[in-house]
């Protein structure tokens, strides 16, 4: 994705991650993501916990569930998403540099 398309997507500065059933992001590694895009059909989401260690997954009730590309993940609230693990398929987590906390 161009650079500058991303920043504006962003919001300004900020980080994309890509995530599959090979690369969850655990609670413990300092991502915080404003939100998470579903990216491939049938992805299934087995973890999603935002910062105020709320779990996503059994909040939407998408446990098992296949989700569709495109489709927003956010925090509850607004809250930013610290864990995130697929079972199948693909998301992609989107942290901007406004919150501080960037990882690379």
């Amino acid at each position: 994705m161009p650079a500058n398309l991303q920043k504006q997507m962003l919001g300004g500065d900020g980080v994309m991650r890509y995530i599959d059933s090979t690369s969850s992001i655990p609670a413990a590694s300092g991502y915080l993501f404003d939100y998470v895009i579903v990216n491939t059909q049938n992805t299934i989401v087995s973890v999603l916990q935002d910062e105020n260690n709320v779990s996503l997954v059994s909040e939407w009730n998408i446990s098992g569930k296949e989700l569709s590309p495109g489709i927003l993940l956010i925090g509850k609230n607004g809250a930013r998403i610290k864990a995130v693990t697929v079972s199948f398929g693909s998301v992609i987590g989107y942290q901007s540099r406004d919150y501080g906390n960037l990882r690379v």
